[in-house]
């Protein structure tokens, strides 16, 4: 799974997006899909690592159990756990 994480100006009132990048020339590539996070700029380091582990808990989410009509469905609950214990220890 390849996530990358870029910090922009202006979300438009978002902190943060998680978004899915198709391959189109997926047979060629190993890669089918990416994920680009996008976090904003000005927010303090502490909220802007809790911010990515949610994010990457979407990507995470995705890799494994496809693109959700709901986003914070259960299977992304799992997922964000997984990501929070990663970077945090078991809470």
């Amino acid at each position: 799974m390849t996530v990358r994480t870029v910090l922009k100006k202006d979300l438009k009132g978002d902190w943060a997006r998680c978004w899915l990048y198709v391959n189109k020339n997926a047979k060629k590539s190993k890669r089918k899909y990416s994920f680009v996070i996008e976090i904003g700029r000005g927010i303090n380091e502490d909220f802007a690592i809790d911010i990515l582990v949610h994010e990457w808990g979407h990507a995470y989410d995705q890799h494994h159990n496809g693109y959700p009509r709901i986003h914070h469905r259960k299977s992304w609950s799992d997922a964000y756990n997984e990501c929070y214990t990663i970077v945090y220890g078991r809470h």
